[in-house]
């Protein structure tokens, strides 16, 4: 489209209707609205997106509507028979936003280091979601998936909790201060918002070097702090 000359205001203002749009469709609170749901990516339709039940898998795309995926066989209509699981078929097991991001790169390169032909490490970058190398599932294998594992809860005792939800609601408005001024504000003072999120979730997952981690990153935003006075 862009090659066809729509302007950027096109890509813009549909990019803020389409991410809008869809705060609402991410719920379990909205039941199925019958002629909606055969027209619209709505709650129902987008809870299947996000299933990993072998009926749902690569279903459901649109961010809108949904006749896109109906016209090209991608759409399934959600079946109270078989309640919707949702995560992934690989699970992030880590509270660690940074690690969130990287986890898929970090194995994809494992991958490629570790496979013998050329052609392989290709495919692991471009080829199918999930498709592994003969020889990589010879020597690393992968566990089959089962939909039936245990959510990823590690202990965590009842004051670590309370004050990591705390932390992590007193950093949800210096979020917005990082947001708007990110582009400018020094790689140290960027760092010492982005950490936060990060130590608050070794903290919950019981890490060691969490509590040292957290008493540093205080230290750091008091700095930040001084320097904005």
């Amino acid at each position: 489209m862009a090659v066809l000359g729509f302007p950027l205001e096109v890509f813009a203002v549909v990019a803020v209707i389409d991410l809008l749009y869809q705060f609402w469709i991410h719920s379990e609170l909205v039941p199925k609205l019958g002629w909606f749901d055969r027209v619209f990516a709505s709650p129902s339709n987008h809870r299947a997106h996000h299933a990993v039940n072998e009926r749902y898998r690569d279903k459901n795309y649109g961010g809108l509507f949904i006749l896109w995926d109906r016209l090209f066989g991608t759409f399934v209509e959600e079946n109270d028979a078989d309640p919707v699981v949702y995560g992934t078929r690989a699970p992030l097991r880590s509270f660690n936003p940074l690690w969130a991001n990287l986890e898929v790169y970090v194995a994809t390169w494992r991958g490629t280091w570790r496979t013998g032909r050329w052609r392989d490490r290709l495919r692991l970058w471009f080829g199918k979601p999930g498709w592994r190398p003969t020889d990589l599932q010879a020597r690393d294998p992968k566990p089959a998936f089962d939909i039936g594992r245990p959510e990823y809860d590690p202990p965590a005792s009842r004051g670590t909790t309370a004050y990591v939800t705390v932390n992590f609601a007193l950093l949800l408005a210096p979020a917005v201060h990082f947001l708007t001024g990110a582009g400018t504000m020094p790689a140290w003072q960027a760092a010492a918002y982005a950490g936060g999120l990060v130590v608050l979730g070794a903290l919950m997952e019981g890490q060691r070097w969490a509590r040292s981690a957290e008493v540093a990153r205080w230290a750091l935003l008091a700095v930040v702090a001084g320097s904005m006075l």
